[in-house]
């Protein structure tokens, strides 16, 4: 009786395409299929009386000598398989469990936002990739302060407050503080550009330190080259509010 080719590739999986006799594999040899118990002795027509053989091991094999041997080998692939069956499952059980929490997450997260802005929700894209990604680097309850803080910053825009929450959290991720950072930034442009002589208000910081930083940089870039000639610090700070606005 012919083997179908469906049956033959089912055996050469579970062997891992592997001859359980020499543990040659492909392209050294040719694999075949062949029966523990012979036909002749009325063996099964059954994957359990089935093994991966080479063409060389097959012409030598003894019907008698080695089916003890093979059947250890049948049942010990069998438990493996097994195992890795279990493993898929509860692996895939767990990818479930975590994306069930991550999606609570995500809902716990706009309904902040849309306390504030009733009947406005996240786009599916920002959800699935800006929000995941805050989630990846921060815990929740800091995502879930930087938009209580943008909603409280900023109620009456829902597109600023999604770009103010998002300077938070990148912000923290990145490690910056703005306290430090901004007041560098400003003073190396103003040695660029020769212009606003590093001056600043340090009360302002405090205005800004939850903004994107290179949204910021663009800002002051802007304000030092353009038309005004004087207060540079005002005009950025005026900018700033027009541009978040």
């Amino acid at each position: 009786m012919t083997i179908s080719k469906k049956l033959r590739v089912e055996v050469f999986k579970r062997d891992g395409f592997r001859c359980v006799y020499c543990g040659r594999t492909p392209p050294e040899i040719v694999l075949e299929v062949i029966h523990v118990e012979p036909v002749s002795k009325r063996g099964k027509e059954d994957i359990n009386n089935l093994v991966t053989s080479c063409s060389d091991c097959n012409k030598g094999k003894d019907d008698s000598s080695n089916n003890n041997v093979i059947s250890i080998k049948i049942n010990e692939n069998l438990k493996v398989i097994k195992e890795k069956e279990e493993q898929i499952r509860e692996y895939r059980k767990f990818i479930h469990k975590v994306e069930k929490r991550i999606q609570k997450d995500i809902d716990e997260i706009e309904k902040v936002f849309s306390d504030t802005y009733e009947n406005t929700t996240f786009t599916e894209k920002f959800k699935r990739t800006t929000i995941r990604r805050f989630l990846e680097h921060l815990p929740l309850h800091e995502i879930l302060d930087a938009m209580n803080i943008a909603c409280s910053r900023i109620y009456d825009n829902p597109e600023s407050t999604v770009k103010y929450f998002c300077g938070i959290c990148w912000n923290k991720i990145n490690g910056i503080k703005p306290e430090k950072q901004i007041p560098k930034i400003w003073k190396e442009l103003s040695n660029y550009y020769s212009r606003g002589s590093g001056y600043y208000r340090p009360s302002d910081i405090e205005l800004m330190k939850h903004l994107d930083q290179n949204s910021i940089k663009e800002v002051m870039t802007k304000a030092l080259t353009g038309e005004r000639q004087d207060n540079y610090w005002n005009y950025f700070m005026e900018l700033i509010e027009s541009h978040y606005d």
